[in-house]
């Protein structure tokens, strides 16, 4: 019953945290233009820098979780942090300072605390059991996106605040790390920065660089999906069987329970075809989805084609950490997991989006953005092909 009760709060940490994540990425940016005035500009200040920050927050706590080997402890206090440092946002009216300046701050904070619970889940469990528990992370972004009351827009600050909470009230009943990692008090990968030597394993760092390549190509379906819907000339909504449906939204919703069911079944596929044969999969048919993209199509193949979201990312994640648990030794695991999530998905997001920006005001608009993200795919899926996820 206790395991039981343990992982039901690791998963409801995963759902808080990525149910903060929906509602900052998806909602803060237009209660920050369409509240507080801010420009564009403004947004790609604050934004930006987050992925930035993020790669050292990863760097940072993923060394502070190995060397101290108390990863829960770690995850509580910054989550206490990050409630402190929210405060100023509620009390006081946010400047473009303020605002700056503590988003940076929760994206030093928060940023690593995915990976961290990574670590704990699969130091305890299978990648079968992770999959099924990491999968509650999905279904709470998709159902912060979908169920937010966008009348409350002016309150997002105090939505954001109290998915923190929570999120911090789930982690108090979060241990550390299983103790069946042996580390070598002499050995010489203890005297170093861990990431240095992770950065000299040839086999994770081409691991990372297909990450990136991979997770680039996503970038056009993060920014630009709804402006490229407008683009196709396809209705907000649409009709099915009598009913009315938010086109952009169920073309979301659909990604986001591919998404969930591929995390929950991703360990069964790996441990039958192998990651690397998973990750060949998952780059090439994402590239047959964003070459489809690049054509106009009605709106039944705008919302069907986002049900491959979930090789595009949910295998794809899965089978990555899969690898990683082969090619990381035990007493790296952390510092390997925050040091892969910050670069693959921190340097892609800011590749990916900065590209798709720049290919919206081309005359091609969103359809040469979706056509140069298949070009990036096909290139993710010759990588795919001399991937070594073997000890």
């Amino acid at each position: 019953m206790k395991q039981m009760q343990y992982k039901i709060f690791i998963a409801l940490s995963y759902f808080f945290y990525y149910a903060l994540l929906s509602l900052e990425f998806t909602y803060v940016p237009s209660y920050l233009i369409h509240t507080l005035g801010f420009q564009g500009v403004d947004i790609s200040l604050i934004f930006g820098g987050i992925p930035l920050v993020g790669i050292l927050a990863q760097l940072f706590w993923g060394e502070i979780a190995d060397r101290s080997r108390k990863t829960g402890r770690i995850i509580r206090i910054n989550c206490t942090l990050a409630i402190l440092f929210s405060l100023p946002l509620i009390i006081w009216h946010p400047s473009k300072a303020l605002i700056c300046i503590v988003f940076w701050i929760l994206s030093f904070l928060l940023t690593s605390i995915s990976a961290l619970l990574d670590t704990i889940a699969l130091s305890r469990w299978e990648m079968k059991t992770y999959g099924i528990i990491r999968s509650w992370g999905s279904l709470g972004y998709g159902i912060a996106a979908l169920l937010f009351p966008y009348q409350y827009l002016n309150s997002i600050i105090l939505f954001v605040f109290a998915t923190i909470c929570l999120l911090w009230g789930c982690n108090l009943f979060i241990g550390e790390e299983a103790r069946n990692i042996t580390i070598q008090e002499n050995s010489t990968e203890n005297t170093n920065f861990k990431f240095i030597n992770l950065l000299k394993n040839h086999k994770f760092l081409f691991l990372v660089i297909f990450g990136v390549i991979h997770s680039t190509s996503s970038g056009a379906y993060n920014l630009i999906l709804d402006v490229h819907r407008t683009n196709m000339g396809l209705m907000d909504s649409f009709l099915f069987f009598g009913k009315s449906f938010n086109t952009t939204g169920m073309a979301i919703a659909i990604g986001i329970v591919s998404e969930f069911i591929f995390m929950a079944i991703g360990a069964f596929l790996v441990k039958h075809w192998g990651a690397r044969l998973c990750l060949l999969l998952c780059a090439g048919l994402t590239g047959i989805r964003w070459a489809c993209m690049s054509y106009d199509m009605g709106v039944i193949g705008f919302v069907g084609l986002q049900a491959f979201h979930g090789l595009s990312f949910g295998l794809f994640y899965v089978s990555c950490l899969s690898c990683l648990v082969i090619i990381v030794p035990n007493s790296m695991r952390a510092t390997g997991q925050t040091l892969f999530s910050g670069i693959v998905f921190s340097v892609s997001n800011l590749i990916g989006i900065v590209l798709s920006g720049l290919l919206l005001d081309s005359p091609g608009r969103g359809f040469w953005a979706f056509g140069v993200m298949a070009f990036i795919s096909m290139l993710a899926t010759i990588l795919s092909l001399f991937l070594d996820c073997e000890k």
